[in-house]
């Protein structure tokens, strides 16, 4: 009798739930580089979003595409400055709640500027938020929630 847990059957078993773990840690983190800045962007929630960098010469849209419509993220700058404008771009049917964080300080949502509107892929806030706010941060975080989630 042959034992159940050997055999080619259970390594490609094995072998595919380790591969698929490992996409799971990683999907979402992509690097983009605008002019002579890099930035790695981050899904932190368990349920990822998809995060697309846009830029002009001096502003970055990070774009992020939330199914759950709940979710957590970073952007890291790797180097050089961050631009005049950083536009978070969220794709969502309504925002309930947003925070950012950087350098130890917390924007709540009432705090931020936010604009909303409806384009041909549907309705979108974009979160404006102003180098002086985090230009000494390497590393910001922010966080949403969508009303209708």
């Amino acid at each position: 009798m042959t034992n159940p847990d050997t055999g080619p059957l259970r390594f490609l078993q094995r072998t595919f739930i380790g591969c698929a773990l490992a996409l799971l840690f990683t999907i979402g983190a992509c690097t983009s580089q605008v002019q002579d800045i890099q930035f790695e962007t981050r899904s932190l929630h368990s349920l990822p979003a998809q995060i697309e960098m846009k830029s002009t010469a001096s502003d970055v849209i990070f774009e992020v595409f939330s199914k759950s419509g709940i979710g957590r993220a970073s952007i890291t700058k790797a180097y050089g400055s961050w631009p005049a404008k950083t536009i978070i771009h969220l794709r969502l049917n309504n925002l309930e709640d947003f925070t950012f964080t950087a350098a130890d300080r917390i924007f709540q949502i009432d705090e931020l500027e936010i604009r909303s509107g409806i384009d041909q892929n549907g309705k979108y806030f974009d979160v404006c938020l102003a180098r002086k706010a985090f230009s000494d941060a390497d590393s910001i975080f922010f966080s949403w929630v969508d009303y209708y989630r």
